[in-house]
């Protein structure tokens, strides 16, 4: 696999999704590969799950800003006069 994956580089997917010598050394079925691939997203479904503005997008851009307003403020917690756990 290691050969192979050095041969073809980054094209080893699509390789392996049409190249008929390769389902035969991976015993891969060649239908289960391009069923796979039909079921992909449309224009509509793309742009509400993976653009920025998407409503999981702005959730883990929540989540990660939480994160780093936590880590900054116990990075700096012994600057506070108090000994209050943050």
């Amino acid at each position: 696999l290691g050969f192979v994956r050095s041969c073809l580089q980054g094209g080893f997917q699509a390789q392996l999704a049409g190249n008929p010598t390769l389902h035969d050394m991976f015993g891969v079925d060649a239908r289960a590969l391009n069923d796979a691939g039909t079921a992909s997203m449309s224009k509509l479904e793309k742009r509400l799950f993976k653009s920025k503005a998407s409503e999981q997008s702005k959730i883990a851009d929540q989540k990660m800003s939480r994160q780093r307003r936590k880590r900054n403020n116990i990075k700096n917690s012994f600057l506070t006069a108090d000994d209050d756990q943050i």
